[in-house]
């Protein structure tokens, strides 16, 4: 692929700029970079290797009894990126903390996706993180939920800062087009709270879920945290314990319940959840 396939896909005004490879590199784009704008080419490799990532999510989902299939690979690079383009689309215009759109093009054999311009480092470490960002990123996520898209992951790599601070997720991957998903978008919610965790404590994370979300997906994140810490070694063990423990007390205190199987002692929470049993 040669920089001037993809500057020929450009609008005049993001072509006009000098446009360059980012420092990051991505598994499922190419990503390049101009003044005032970030570019994600996608290939007929990042579209195989999408199709493949999609077999794995299914099947994980599968196991952890997350109706199947969640996700959906695309044939071709230019549906790829078509897709990825109407869905922050579809977000950024219901409030969503997502890059900004700017349009989508294909030709080539390839697809391109242009947005505003972001940091290249994650900004989920070059920032501050107070409970006003959280609640930005977690309604987001939430507006994500609400057009029929599930993450499945948000890594940190995928929160970027903007030009003006704000801290917004750079790319949807999967779709859950035929309804609401509690499971599904329990295990997003489980790993954007234990990225959150150890800056704003645990119990605070969990509760803004709770206001935020409906019980039966609250419900389901204990079973997703199980999930989480098998299957995402990059993620902390502690957070995710410490997160685990912090939505029973909350389950509790808000309805009297317990999470099923645990055996719950409000006067110890943090002896509540254990974590290495099955999923």
């Amino acid at each position: 692929m040669q920089i001037q396939d993809v500057k020929s896909l450009l609008p005049d005004k993001v072509a006009a700029q000098t446009v360059r490879p980012t420092a990051r590199t991505e598994l499922l784009s190419v990503p390049f970079h101009s003044e005032d704008y970030y570019i994600r080419v996608f290939t007929a490799r990042n579209a195989r290797l999408h199709r493949w990532l999609t077999w794995w999510r299914n099947y994980v989902s599968s196991k952890n009894e997350i109706t199947t299939p969640v996700f959906h690979g695309h044939a071709t690079p230019e549906a790829f990126a078509t897709y990825q383009y109407e869905a922050l689309r579809d977000v950024f215009g219901n409030g969503g903390w997502v890059a900004s759109p700017v349009t989508v093009a294909t030709g080539n054999g390839l697809g391109v996706v242009v947005t505003e311009r972001a940091d290249t480092d994650p900004g989920i470490e070059s920032t501050v993180l107070g409970s006003d960002q959280f609640l930005s990123v977690l309604r987001t996520v939430k507006t994500f939920h609400m057009n029929g898209y599930i993450h499945n992951d948000l890594p940190r790599n995928i929160f970027q800062k903007t030009a003006t601070s704000r801290l917004v997720i750079t790319n949807p991957v999967g779709d859950f087009k035929s309804g609401r998903a509690p499971a599904a978008e329990a295990y997003d919610l489980i790993c954007l709270m234990a990225l959150f965790t150890p800056t704003l404590g645990a119990w605070a994370v969990a509760h803004r879920v709770y206001d935020e979300y409906p019980l039966e997906t609250f419900e389901q994140l204990i079973p997703m945290a199980k999930t989480l810490k098998k299957t995402q070694s990059r993620t902390d063990n502690w957070a995710v314990q410490r997160t685990a423990n912090a939505i029973a007390e909350v389950l509790y205190e808000e309805t009297g319940q317990t999470p099923a199987g645990i055996n719950f002692d409000p006067d110890s929470p943090e002896e509540t959840v254990n974590l290495a049993g099955d999923a």
